[in-house]
């Protein structure tokens, strides 16, 4: 029984965890901006502040027999025994139900966890799916611009190709470089000379 005693008490949470339980309790709420967490974050604050009572209700009730269970006892053996007795009788229920509360809880919490988490996953997929879209329409228009730069090349080509080369050119179209007063150099094409 001492050891039952010693494993219940070695079980319920330290001021470590519950520490961690009001920093979920306040992360509950800071996360409780964001709507799909919302359900989630209620049912965190309900099922923390929950625990909460119930461990307070527990340690409260422990407390009474842990000068009984230790060794050598609070000194009255007689008394020590009734305790251990009460203990085993009334007690042990009450743990038991504590573990069954905690255990629900834990699922409750696990199945809005697991759905909060498939709605999020749901919600990344459609946004590949967008993104994969978009990127489809970018490397399309990409692919249009490609196209449409190369038939400008093309048509560039096809324009320079029609033009004489410079040995092609004759005398006519040779200019004429005028040079004036001032140093000024101006080339002008023999073509607009008429006389």
């Amino acid at each position: 029984m001492r050891a039952l005693h010693r494993h219940i008490l070695e079980s319920l949470p330290t001021k470590r965890h519950r520490s961690r339980l009001r920093k979920s309790h306040g992360a509950a709420r800071i996360h409780n901006t964001h709507p799909e967490l919302g359900d989630l974050c209620n049912a965190a604050d309900q099922a923390v502040q929950e625990y909460q009572t119930s461990l307070n209700d527990l340690s409260a009730r422990i407390q009474k027999y842990v000068a009984h269970f230790r060794e050598g006892g609070s000194g009255n053996a007689v008394k020590d025994v009734g305790m251990k007795l009460r203990w085993h009788i009334r007690e042990k229920d009450a743990i038991v139900k504590f573990r069954n509360s905690i255990a629900t809880h834990t699922s409750a919490l696990n199945i809005l966890l697991a759905s909060v988490t498939r709605t999020t996953i749901r919600e990344i997929i459609q946004s590949f799916g967008t993104l994969q879209t978009t990127c489809i329409e970018i490397r399309d228009s990409i692919l249009k611009l490609l196209h449409s730069n190369n038939n400008i090349l093309k048509a560039l080509r096809e324009i320079q190709s029609g033009l004489p080369s410079t040995l092609e050119r004759n005398l006519i179209q040779e200019p004429f470089i005028l040079e004036d007063a001032i140093g000024r150099i101006a080339p002008v094409p023999l073509q607009f000379i008429d006389s």
